[in-house]
């Protein structure tokens, strides 16, 4: 798998989509996987001069159980709200970071979708 093009791809689709203010979990510098993803997205921001606010990239913390990525996709969202810094999308590290970061039954769409729409 070419984890910089995959990068790319993902941060030019939301680009694609209108987005400029793009909040983003990196993956655990502890994997292989996490520099040549951030590279990718590092390489597309500048060939379309698109800015990185570097309050909004943060990384997943280099924890050995497989699921964690869930729960912290859930905290580092919450954070990034708790900041009140406006964004228009998320780029996850990966699919249960993702999942972890979308708005769970019974809090309602008072965070997340809310504060993430165009």
């Amino acid at each position: 798998m070419d984890n910089e093009a995959g990068g790319r791809m993902a941060i030019e689709h939301l680009y694609q989509l209108g987005h400029r203010k793009i909040a983003m979990i990196l993956g655990p510098k502890r994997l292989i996987d996490s520099a040549p993803r951030w590279r990718g997205i590092q390489k597309f921001a500048q060939s379309v001069k698109l800015e990185i606010d570097s309050s909004l990239v943060t990384r997943l913390p280099d924890l050995f159980d497989a699921n964690a990525s869930f729960e912290q996709g859930y905290r580092l969202t919450e954070e990034f709200l708790q900041k009140k810094k406006k964004f228009t999308a998320l780029l996850a590290f990966d699919d249960l970071t993702a999942l972890g970061a979308i708005p769970r039954p019974g809090q309602g769409p008072t965070s997340a979708c809310r504060s993430t729409a165009r």
